[in-house]
C-alpha cells in the first residue's frame, strides 16, 4: 500500500481527501501545517506529499522548495494542491511541480515547463 503526506491546514479539506484517498487504495497521514509535514518528511517514509498550496507561515510551495533542497528526502514526490486555482497559482503550481515533483500526475506536463520559480 503506498503511503501519502497529506499536508493540509483546513481540518475539513484534510478529513475529505483524506477518506477521497483511502478509499483508492492509499495509507494516509497528515500534517496540520508546512513545519509538521517537513518534520513528518524526516522522520518517517513516504512515497509522496500532497500539499496545500495556501497555509500560514510555511506555504505549500515553500514546503516543497524545502523538501527539494534537503538532501535526505530529496527524491520524494511532492505535488503541492489547490482546492480553486486562479491562473497564478495554476502557473505557479506547474512551475513548482516540475522541480518538486519526480514523478506523480502532473509529471509530464510539469517537464514541459520552466521551474524558475524555485530557483
Amino acid at each position: 500500500m503506498k503511503k501519502l503526506l497529506v499536508v493540509e491546514d483546513s481540518p475539513t479539506q484534510a478529513a475529505e481527501l483524506s477518506i477521497l484517498l483511502e478509499t483508492q487504495g492509499f495509507e494516509v497521514e497528515v500534517a496540520r501545517d508546512g513545519a509538521s509535514g517537513l518534520k513528518r518528511c524526516r522522520a518517517a517514509s513516504f512515497d509522496a506529499v500532497l500539499s496545500d498550496v495556501v497555509m500560514p507561515e510555511i506555504d505549500g510551495y515553500e514546503l516543497c522548495r524545502r523538501i527539494k533542497a534537503d538532501p535526505d528526502i530529496h527524491e520524494l514526490p511532492a505535488v503541492p494542491t489547490i482546492s480553486s486555482p486562479s491562473r497564478t497559482t495554476a502557473n505557479t503550481s506547474s512551475a513548482v511541480c516540475a522541480a518538486c515533483s519526480t514523478t506523480g500526475p502532473c509529471a509530464a506536463h510539469a517537464r514541459s515547463r520552466s521551474a524558475s520559480t524555485c530557483s
